[in-house]
């Protein structure tokens, strides 16, 4: 067979646009694998734990990759060199059985760090596990799946839902692949539960609000729950996220960002790419979103290679298979002129022939614009005041308060704490003694720690008003920071709040026309700013 790969993927050489994308993770995938047969390792992706050695632990999320190549080896799409070869095939059972090794006592596996009992690397890994051992037609594990049931069973996800869809679709494939019928009564149980905290808006909550990228996630799993159980209600509520997911797809083609509650930009595609057969506005979003990561440079450079190889190969390798030529007349949202304001997750969009512009009231009106003329984007996050060694914001979600006007929005709250954290050796080891006293109630705690704001300072306030013309924005920000003086800076990115799959880097955003200055203030003040959307000149 003529190995056509790696030949001419910066081209239009695949008919099929996720080929490429494939083609160019696979290779970096078995870089992460141990391939060594007589490595006590063998089967691990973990390159930092078997081959840099840089911690004592393997991450069990990152087996997930397993999937991606069992896909690989069964099916010969175009340019596919990995199609019916025979060591494709042994490095996914290898990657499955290496699973058994590292799983906890309670049937958990870990993430971060050892100990962690983490619900997402249970989740997606149990998933891997179950379809890879079903596509490739291999004796599964009772005992391992069996135990990673059971923890799942018993432990929810309140916070960030898309964890909570994974773990739901992988109890139903372990049901399947076993023929258990009580892990289905689960599966059945837990999604009621589950649809039973969907918004009326069509999303469901990622740590206090909407996260788009990981509502993305949330429908992958949720269409692949459906296609294991055939239920109508899953159906029903993909095409109720997908009808709220237009909406953040940018006119560049990019998505979501700092206006969701957990940072993030990046999309999986397989929930989207299924639903093409019920929806047509999902040849659109397609369409759109593989346009802007096809740019020339933006997989090799821009993506954190964990996630794209780990966590959304198997996404894309789904998809490819999946993926029919056709084509939606429907437009998106950021093509046409509107406004809108979601009230359940506090989001106001505005549209006109010159901009597209997102603004999340509960984060303080944070929000991310486009110029449709230049495609310039760029990223506003409110203010960071540094007083000694603490660091207080305005754009972490929060009860605030806001008013929506004709062509102007007011946005009123509280300053929060949340400073940066690093790790140190003192606190790795308490995180390690934690974690083997507490078990997962330790992960609970430190997410806490690392997410949320630490504290409140009454008389810390600020007031923004944003009013809009076809072609400007104008930014009025009154700051009140009590009795103190210090410097404070407008953030044009880069928000404080931590999630492990944000701040990747994007080539647009050395564009971003809101400066970040900073500004003297004494007990209070009044910043004002524009921005301007004319064509570039």
């Amino acid at each position: 067979m003529k190995n056509t790969a790696f030949q001419n993927q910066d081209t239009e050489y695949f008919e099929n646009p996720y080929n490429s994308i494939v083609l160019h993770l696979i290779p970096r995938i078995l870089t992460n694998l141990d391939r060594d047969r007589d490595s006590p390792t063998y089967g691990c992706f973990d390159r930092n734990y078997w081959h840099y050695k840089v911690h004592d632990y393997s991450s069990g999320l990152l087996q997930q990759c397993s999937l991606t190549l069992a896909l690989a080896y069964l099916n010969p799409f175009e340019g596919n060199s990995y199609f019916n070869n025979g060591a494709i095939r042994e490095y996914a059972i290898a990657g499955v059985r290496y699973c058994t090794k590292i799983q906890n006592r309670d049937g958990s596996f870990d993430e971060y760090w050892k100990g962690e009992s983490s619900i997402p690397s249970t989740a997606f890994t149990l998933y891997s596990i179950c379809e890879t051992c079903d596509l490739l037609k291999i004796e599964p594990d009772e005992r391992c799946i069996a135990k990673a049931v059971h923890f799942l069973a018993t432990h929810r996800e309140d916070e960030a839902l898309n964890q909570e869809m994974a773990s739901i679709a992988a109890i139903r494939y372990a049901a399947k692949l076993l023929r258990n019928s009580e892990y289905m009564d689960i599966s059945d149980k837990k999604f009621e539960e589950f649809l039973s905290r969907k918004k009326t808006e069509g999303w469901f909550s990622e740590y206090g609000g909407v996260d788009v990228s990981y509502l993305t996630v949330n429908l992958d799993y949720m269409v692949r729950y459906y296609q294991l159980s055939d239920d109508p209600r899953a159906l029903e509520a993909s095409q109720q996220v997908l009808d709220f997911l237009r909406y953040f797809i940018h006119p560049d083609g990019s998505i979501g960002g700092e206006y969701g509650t957990r940072n993030t930009e990046y999309f999986a595609p397989y929930g989207i790419e299924y639903l093409k057969q019920f929806c047509p506005v999902s040849n659109t979003i397609i369409e759109k979103l593989l346009g802007f990561i096809h740019q020339r440079g933006y997989l090799n450079l821009s993506c954190d290679e964990r996630y794209y190889l780990h966590y959304l190969s198997h996404s894309f390798t789904k998809s490819l298979l999946r993926y029919s030529k056709s084509r939606s007349d429907e437009k998106l949202p950021c093509e046409c002129i509107f406004e809108r304001f979601f009230d359940e997750s506090k989001i106001f969009i505005k549209s006109t022939e010159n901009y597209y512009f997102i603004a999340n009231l509960s984060k303080g009106g944070t929000f991310k614009v486009m110029n449709k003329n230049t495609s310039e984007m760029s990223t506003d996050c409110g203010f960071r005041l540094k007083l000694s060694k603490d660091l207080f914001v305005t754009e972490l979600p929060q009860d605030n308060r806001f008013t929506i006007g004709n062509d102007t929005i007011t946005v009123s709250g509280q300053f929060l704490k949340m400073n940066f954290i690093q790790q140190s050796t003192s606190k790795l080891l308490l995180l390690r003694v934690l974690s083997a006293i507490g078990g997962f109630t330790a992960v609970r705690l430190a997410k806490k720690i690392m997410i949320f704001g630490s504290g409140v300072p009454r008389d810390m306030v600020f007031n923004r008003t944003i009013s809009f013309t076809s072609d400007r924005i104008q930014l009025s920000d009154t700051l009140n920071i009590g009795n103190r003086s210090g410097i404070i800076r407008n953030s044009n990115g880069l928000s404080v709040r931590h999630t492990a799959s944000s701040r990747f880097f994007q080539i647009d955003s050395l564009g971003n026309s809101i400066a970040s200055e900073e500004h003297e203030i004494h007990h209070s003040g009044t910043i004002e700013r524009s921005v301007s959307f004319g064509a570039r000149n």
